[in-house]
């Protein structure tokens, strides 16, 4: 008995089935705000034996609180000789300064630099209102910077005479023997810009105390600037969440029969009994 023929359907591809590939992760992503470079005036941190962070905080100097006392107040507790003159103790004694020339009697007598009276970042010392800074002190503004103090450093040494504190000491007296006024504030307020080489920290300053990882370790006394305990510039830091990527789905290869010769051209083809393949009868 003759094979029924049958219509000849080449079957479709088998499904496509899902495989999952582990994809490595990829590069973080800063999420939108996150912060990519450090603050302006920003100065890299150093550590002590112990890895603690190195404060900025220098307490006045005697000289310090009797000629520049409301700027002594603020350089100490705010980290800036302009930025807390006009609140607190700081304001009296800028009051009676310039009432009777007697604001030394609140820093000499009614003040003590206390580290809990401390704002901000006790590590950092800035100079942001340079035309301020400039008329009030002078190029001692540039010796805070440096040094933390506006007369003598912790170390005992003259601030004046620093890296660029002494040049805007030059620009203090050298226009004297021309007959003409000081010129070390224009000097401070158009010229000077903070390079962060000669930072200065101490030992023995205050401000600090905080774990740090990764900051160069100062065990030198005194008061050395930062490119000789081995600090460079600040390097911008990236803060983001790891993504990782969803696994792809690879597509299987279908198992196909063998192509039926109708396909090239053949003539009509159909099952033959026992011939699961398409093949001529």
């Amino acid at each position: 008995m003759a094979a029924v023929e049958q219509a000849f359907y080449q079957q479709p591809p088998a499904v496509a089935q899902p495989m999952n590939m582990q994809q490595p992760p990829m590069a973080a992503m800063p999420q939108p705000g996150a912060r990519t470079q450090m603050p302006p005036g920003w100065m890299p941190q150093t550590a002590d034996q112990s890895g603690k962070a190195l404060g900025a905080r220098v307490p006045p100097s005697f000289m310090a609180k009797c000629c520049y006392p409301a700027c002594a107040i603020s350089g100490y507790e705010h980290g800036d000789p302009t930025m807390g003159i006009f609140e607190g103790k700081a304001l009296l004694a800028l009051i009676l300064e310039l009432l009777c020339c007697m604001g030394c009697a609140v820093s000499l007598c009614c003040w003590q630099p206390d580290p809990e009276n401390i704002k901000g970042d006790g590590t950092q010392r800035t100079v942001e209102q340079k035309c301020l800074a400039g008329f009030c002190v002078g190029f001692l503004a540039i010796a805070f910077w440096e040094n933390g103090d506006f007369c003598c450093g912790p170390d005992g040494n003259c601030t004046w005479c620093t890296e660029e504190a002494v040049k805007g000491c030059l620009f203090h007296f050298i226009p004297g023997v021309v007959s003409l006024p000081p010129l070390d504030c224009c000097y401070v307020m158009c010229c000077w810009e903070p390079n962060s080489r000669f930072f200065r920290r101490s030992l023995d300053n205050h401000g600090g105390g905080a774990a740090v990882v990764g900051a160069p370790v100062q065990t030198a006394a005194g008061n050395p600037p930062l490119w000789q305990v081995g600090c460079g510039a600040p390097v911008p830091a990236v803060v983001g969440q790891v993504i990782v990527a969803q696994p792809a789905i690879v597509a299987q290869p279908a198992s196909e029969p063998p192509v039926a010769a109708q396909q090239y051209g053949g003539g009509e083809y159909g099952m033959a009994t026992g011939n699961n393949y398409g093949l001529p009868k």
